[in-house]
This record gives structure tokens, C-alpha cells and sequence, in this order.
């Protein structure tokens, strides 16, 4: 490991024939324009007292691709490293017709002379902000998906340097505050026993601390020789069927899905890893049990419409009495029917009776163990075994005992008569299910109780 303290422009940028690469575990492009505005009105400061501005470290290790061609590959730092590339931009953009020096000595920072088109443009983000990024310098803004941080970030910029100018400062007192931002890049060797992974946990010099989804996706992608392959074919389907934002509780419902110990948001990591350990598969099989639970998970919140109506009306209903303790037994009975062990008609009879059961559970107000029941339903109602699916899951059911048994009819009525039903989430599903039980169906979403 060699560590040295440089300039993010003149020793780091400005170098030629070197591409900044952002390897597929890392995080997308997340800062936003609270973080912009803060570097912005620290370079501003350093412009004008002539001082340099420490702005954090860079990782990266350093390897070499076609002739002469060094490709870094960015393990802390891409947030700064992007987000000063963006400003860039709009600086280059914004002295259009104005000043062909500072133009050129932009251009010269952002691009690689004397080599292949694929490596002219010296950063290359993860993939979705990558295309933002090549329509941004390419100058079709208007292409550009309006809710991309990229996007976000340039209009920023835009704004800044506009508001810059008209309190009487000039595009050069921009450039020389960018000049001054010094970084402290540490340059990593494979061979050396520091691993990228170890580093890539434990730094947070970008001020965003990194998520659930972030350290998962690191672990299953970074020391992996087909990281890219394995990127394209699981990760990328996953966060699509689920989405980027959903991750983080995808990933915690799915781990109660998989093991006994309680699952949060801060033992999540450890114990995601504890479980691959034991579980004793490659990264490509955990990969491809995420991607396939993803769809499941994808289907319950509505990102993904992968299953028939009937089916789906189901999961939508679960949903809509906000009811994601079901997830973990959802998980097992759905890999159970698209592994043909069961039919569409045993995952409906299991699904419908589940959800009367939760629907009478919930509304006698005896639902305050809700979670560690559903956590263990799978085991102790099925276990893996399929002859007589849904008959043997309502028997367990219906001759539970003590506080887990199912309501009677008459609790359930008198639960509906006099407990305080207007103040649960369940409240809205039974009065829709009530409106719509004939022939003729209406809206209810934008009715109020």
C-alpha cells in the first residue's frame, strides 16, 4: 500500500492515458445536491483565500489495459471523483464561446488524448450512471432521466457557478478553487494482503455511510474473477425486480426467510455473511437464491406484476394491510411452487387462509407476536413436505392453541362491533373487501374513512 497527499485536479485528473473505473460492486452515484453545494462553497473559499482544501481519500488499485493504458479501479472516492467530474462539465459548458482556455484545459482533465474511443472519457461509473454520465458530456441533456443524480447534479452546478458570476467572480476564480482541492490517494497492490474488500468496509471518507445493499453487493461481487458477469446476471435483476431503494429491507426480510436469529438493519451484514459461510456456496448460487426470492419480494411491494391475478391479488392484499411479517413463510411457499412442488391451486388455499387468519388475528388485537410466529409458520406447518399442501397448512392453523389459535366467528364479529378498528391498516382492506363482494366493483383508494 503506498499513500501520498496530491492535487484531485493537476495529480490525479490530469494524468493521460489512465481511466477511472468504478468496479460493479460499488454503490451507484448517490450524492446529492446537499453535498454538491458543500464542495462547491468550499472551493469557492479556497478560490478566494488562495489556500488548499483537503477533501478526503481516494482507493484505488492501479492495473494496466491494452498499450500503456493504466485502468484504476476505484474502491473509495468515486462520489468526490464523479461529482467533481460533473462540475467540470458544467464549468466546460458553461464558458462555451467565452474562454477557449479554460475549455481546453478542462478538456484535457476529462479526456484521454492519443488512444481508442472506448477510452477517451477518463470515468466510467457503474453502469446506469455511466449512460448518464456519456449523454451529459456528449452534451443531449435533454436525453438524460431527469431523476439521475448525475443530472440532478449538473443543473446544480449550473445554478452555482450562474449565481457565482453575478456576485462579480470569473469562471478562472472557479477553476483555481477546483486547483486547490487536495486528496490523500492510496494506492493498493493485489498481491499485498490488504484486501479491497476489508478497505472498502471500513472507509466512509465520502460522508455517506455505506448501505446494507452496498456492503452485501461488495461482498458477492468484489473478489470474484466474473464480477462483471455475475453483476449483469444476478445484481442488476435483482435490483430491478425489487429496486435500489427496497434493497435494504429486502435483503433483511430475506435473511429471516433463511436463518432463527433476529434480524435489523445493523447485525444485517454480519449476519448475511455468517449465513453464506454456512451455507458453504460460491457467490454465484447465493446470487442466484437472491435473484430468485427478488421476484417474490418484487411481487409483494408492486416494482414487478410477475404472476396471475389470482395469485397476485393475494400478495396485494398482504401489502395493503402492511403486513410484511408474512414475508419469510411468503419466501418458502413461493420457492415451493416455482419449484413445482405444489400447484397454483395449494399456494392460493394457503394464501387465502393465511390471510384470514391474519385479518381476524389482527383485528381481535392479538397480533403482538406476530413476527417470530410467521418467522417459524414454515417449519412448523410444512416443512417441506408437499402431499396434502393446504390441508395440512389450515389444519396447523386451526388447531393452534392459547393466543396463535384462530379467532372464532363470534370473536371475529364481536372484534368488528366494538374493538377499535378505524386505527389498524386493516381497517380500509375490510371495508373495500365488504364494498366490492358483488358483481359491480369501485375505487376505494381515494375514499377516506
Amino acid at each position: 500500500m503506498k499513500a501520498n497527499k496530491v492535487w484531485l485536479f493537476s495529480d490525479l485528473l490530469e494524468k493521460n492515458r489512465r481511466v477511472f473505473k468504478v468496479p460493479v460492486y460499488q454503490r451507484n452515484y448517490n450524492w446529492t445536491s446537499i453535498q454538491c453545494q458543500k464542495l462547491y462553497k468550499d472551493i469557492m473559499k479556497a478560490s478566494e483565500l488562495d489556500i488548499q482544501h483537503f477533501t478526503g481519500t481516494v482507493v484505488y488499485i492501479e492495473d494496466t489495459v491494452g498499450s500503456r493504458l493504466n485502468e484504476v479501479l476505484i474502491i473509495d472516492g468515486q462520489q468526490r471523483i464523479t461529482t467533481v467530474y460533473i462540475l467540470l462539465q458544467a464549468l466546460y459548458d458553461a464558458t462555451k464561446n467565452i474562454s477557449a482556455r479554460i475549455r481546453n484545459e478542462i478538456h484535457d482533465v476529462m479526456f484521454n488524448r492519443n488512444c481508442k474511443e472506448e477510452y477517451k472519457v477518463k470515468l466510467k461509473p457503474v453502469k446506469s450512471d455511466n449512460q448518464q454520465l456519456l449523454l451529459l458530456i456528449s452534451g443531449k441533456i435533454d436525453d438524460m432521466d431527469r431523476n439521475s443524480n448525475v443530472y440532478k447534479n449538473y443543473i446544480t452546478f449550473k445554478k452555482l457557478i450562474d449565481d457565482t458570476l453575478k456576485e462579480g467572480n470569473k469562471f478562472e476564480d472557479i477553476l483555481e478553487g477546483i486547483k486547490q482541492l487536495e486528496i490523500v490517494e492510496i494506492i493498493l497492490d493485489k498481491s499485498q494482503k490488504d484486501k479491497p474488500q476489508k478497505i472498502f468496509e471500513s472507509i466512509n471518507s465520502t460522508g455517506l455511510e455505506l448501505s446494507l445493499a452496498d456492503l452485501i453487493r461488495n461482498y458477492l461481487l468484489m473478489d470474484d474473477e466474473n464480477q462483471d458477469e455475475l453483476y449483469n446476471e444476478y445484481w442488476l435483476e435483482i435490483e430491478k425486480n425489487v429496486e435500489y431503494e427496497n434493497l435494504e429491507n429486502f435483503f433483511i426480510n430475506f435473511l429471516n426467510s433463511q436463518i432463527n436469529k433476529t434480524v435489523n438493519v445493523k447485525n444485517a451484514y454480519r449476519l448475511f455473511q455468517e449465513y453464506c459461510e454456512e451455507k458453504e456456496s460460491n457467490h454465484k448460487e447465493i446470487l442466484s437464491i437472491l435473484k430468485q426470492i427478488s421476484k417474490y419480494y418484487g411481487a409483494f411491494i408492486g416494482t414487478i406484476n410477475p404472476y396471475e391475478n389470482e395469485i397476485a391479488k393475494y400478495l396485494k392484499a398482504f401489502a395493503t394491510i402492511k403486513q410484511t411479517t408474512v414475508l419469510p413463510f411468503i419466501f418458502r411457499i413461493f420457492n415451493d411452487f416455482e419449484n413445482k412442488h405444489i400447484s397454483k391451486n395449494d399456494l392460493c388455499n394457503v394464501l387465502e387462509y393465511l390471510l384470514t387468519y391474519l385479518i381476524r388475528i389482527i383485528s381481535c388485537e392479538r397480533s403482538n407476536n406476530l413476527a417470530k410466529f410467521m418467522k417459524s409458520l414454515y417449519i412448523r406447518a410444512i416443512n417441506s413436505e408437499f402431499n396434502n399442501y393446504s390441508i395440512r397448512f389450515i389444519a396447523f392453523l386451526n388447531n393452534l392453541k392459547a393466543n396463535d389459535r384462530m379467532p372464532s366467528d363470534k370473536e371475529f364479529k364481536e372484534a368488528l362491533l366494538y374493538k377499535p378498528l378505524y386505527k389498524k391498516t386493516i381497517c380500509r382492506f375490510i371495508l373495500s373487501s365488504i364494498e366490492n363482494s358483488s358483481k359491480e366493483k369501485i375505487d376505494t383508494s381515494n375514499l377516506t374513512i
